[in-house]
């Protein structure tokens, strides 16, 4: 389903049938297309960075989504999550990194074969808070990626069966509370720092 709420928060969510993105850009269309209208959408709008006063984007449990358009996302983003979306993988190509009011990000389910999170450049330095769960495949979290959030204050990795290590040199000075939870090879770890 697409809501849209004062042209600040969208929520994609899948259902049971259905191809396209349904045209939200076109004021002459209904703004609460039919659930199944999302169950295979491939890819986003093209015009999904036009929405500079989205603030909000949520992406939920649209399996066949694989891809975010080339001209990215909107630029005043300040939270943005992607659950259970099984064929999309944050790219460093969706320039994420460029935009400076994303303070959180959650990410889970899906991403499958993703062995390493985050990529180097893939987030901004202006998350504060970072969610990972039920990444399967996940194996360790990358040094260089993580380095670069320099104002991250929660960190919070569940479900991550697979999980081995945490990088505790790069993790930000501002990082005020850690939450590892279900994470068996991880939290053998860093069980002192588990919250």
């Amino acid at each position: 389903m697409v809501q849209l709420k004062s042209n600040e928060e969208i929520a994609l969510e899948s259902s049971e049938n259905g191809t396209d993105m349904p045209n939200i850009f076109d004021s002459d269309t209904d703004n609460d297309p039919e659930e199944s209208e999302l169950e295979r959408m491939e890819g986003l709008p093209d015009q999904l960075h036009k929405l500079t006063s989205l603030l909000k984007l949520d992406i939920r449990e649209c399996p066949e989504l694989e891809s975010i358009p080339e001209g990215g996302l909107p630029c005043n983003l300040y939270s943005l999550r992607i659950i259970s979306c099984e064929k999309l993988t944050p790219r460093t190509e969706w320039g994420m990194h460029k935009l400076k009011d994303l303070v959180y990000f959650e990410i889970e389910g899906g991403c499958r074969d993703l062995e390493s999170f985050p990529d180097q450049n893939l987030l901004p330095s202006s998350i504060n808070q970072l969610r990972i769960s039920r990444l399967q495949d996940l194996q360790f979290l990358d040094y260089r990626g993580l380095e670069q959030l320099k104002s991250l204050e929660i960190l919070v990795i569940s479900n991550c069966k697979w999980l081995r290590s945490l990088p505790d040199d790069c993790l930000s000075s501002s990082l005020t509370s850690l939450h590892i939870n279900d994470c068996p090879l991880l939290k053998s770890n860093f069980r002192n720092n588990i919250v």
